[in-house]
């Protein structure tokens, strides 16, 4: 279905109105409007407004990443409204593309710092259109992916999980990152709003909390309600979003200006947004336990099933391999290539640790 998309100004004109949303001339040679779609006090939007920044440093001012205060542009709509020009850029969500699906699935990631360097490595090296495959990536370039906003599973004391069974058979929240698994568990659900969970915990109508990420749980005071936290050896779930680029409007810019802008995104973005979800997810998560909040381990063999629900892609293999020896190196933005540069696709490797899994991608 062809996406209607708003009347486009000359750039002029655009530059003219976004005149007056910053209150201050754009002198730059080249403005890219960024719809960003994250509340103010996100972290990501402070993390992606410092990179605006830090483009214009690092362009000498040439280039200019303006970010409108009020996103004009559906949750939903962000992938093709940038391959349409509407606007020159956005961060989107890795739910919107199932290229990215995998990337989220249920307990992947134990250090988003080290996740956000494997999954740059592992879209660099991986996910690619093979011969005569059309370009899931046509019109866009992709400047940089990221973890952000772990989430965990909470309970009250009327429910804790000690099984795949016991936990599908519990009323429960869940995330919009956990719905897929979710699903998958033939679970249901309530259906409530996120505003409505702690009236939900006091009243029985949940009995916890799926995908939650410890800093809303303790800023929404459900912290008080919910008694349990079910402790993973990795995160439940973990958000992911992309920072993309028309492709017109990247060309737009010089050569000279296009290194400087992948020099500060990349790796570089995806780790300071990641390092700074860590430390938040950790203090979070302390107030909630100085709270009397309980800590409980999960059953090895609930979380292993729990792991394996929605599969194991090719992909998805491949990104949990790489994430366990991006934690283990404890490198920096440097990594070594997923795979040679010979082959376009995927080689499974031997493990003592990981089952054979099968070549489905999802």
């Amino acid at each position: 279905m062809k996406m209607k998309s708003p009347i486009r100004l000359p750039r002029l004109a655009l530059s003219m109105v976004l005149v007056g949303l910053w209150g201050a001339p754009v002198t730059a040679q080249e403005v890219l409007v960024l719809a960003l779609g994250f509340p103010p006090d996100h972290l990501v939007t402070a993390h992606v407004h410092t990179w605006s920044q830090e483009v214009r440093a690092a362009t000498d001012g040439r280039v200019e990443v303006l970010i409108p205060a009020h996103d004009f542009i559906k949750p939903t709509g962000r992938w093709a409204a940038v391959q349409a020009q509407v606007v020159d850029a956005a961060v989107v969500d890795m739910r919107e593309k199932d290229t990215l699906a995998f990337s989220i699935a249920p307990l992947i990631v134990a250090d988003v710092t080290a996740g956000a360097r494997a999954l740059w490595n592992v879209y660099q090296e991986a996910i690619t259109p093979s011969a005569g495959e059309p370009d899931p990536w046509k019109g866009l370039e992709v400047l940089s992916l990221f973890y952000h906003s772990p989430g965990h599973l909470f309970t009250t004391g009327d429910a804790v999980p000690d099984s795949v069974e016991s936990l599908a058979a519990s009323p429960m929240w869940v995330a919009p990152e956990a719905e897929r698994l979710w699903d998958s568990l033939a679970a249901d659900g309530p259906g409530l709003d996120w505003a409505d969970v702690t009236r939900g915990l006091q009243s029985g109508q949940i009995l916890g909390l799926v995908g939650a990420s410890a800093s809303a749980v303790r800023e929404a005071g459900a912290g008080r309600d919910a008694d349990y936290r079910i402790v993973f050896d990795r995160y439940l779930t973990v958000s992911g979003a992309a920072l993309v680029i028309n492709a017109q409007s990247w060309e737009r810019l010089s050569k000279e200006d296009r290194e400087a802008i992948k020099a500060i995104s990349g790796v570089s973005l995806s780790q300071a947004i990641a390092t700074a979800s860590a430390q938040e997810d950790r203090d979070a998560l302390d107030q909630l336990e100085r709270a009397g909040m309980v800590q409980v381990t999960a059953d090895p063999v609930f979380a292993e099933t729990l792991a394996q629900t929605l599969g194991q892609g090719t992909l998805l293999t491949r990104l949990r391999r790489q994430i366990a020896r991006e934690a283990d190196a404890g490198v920096a933005a440097e990594v070594a290539p997923v795979l040679p540069e010979s082959q376009g696709e995927i080689q499974d490797e031997p493990s003592d640790e990981l089952p054979e899994e099968n070549e489905d991608q999802s």
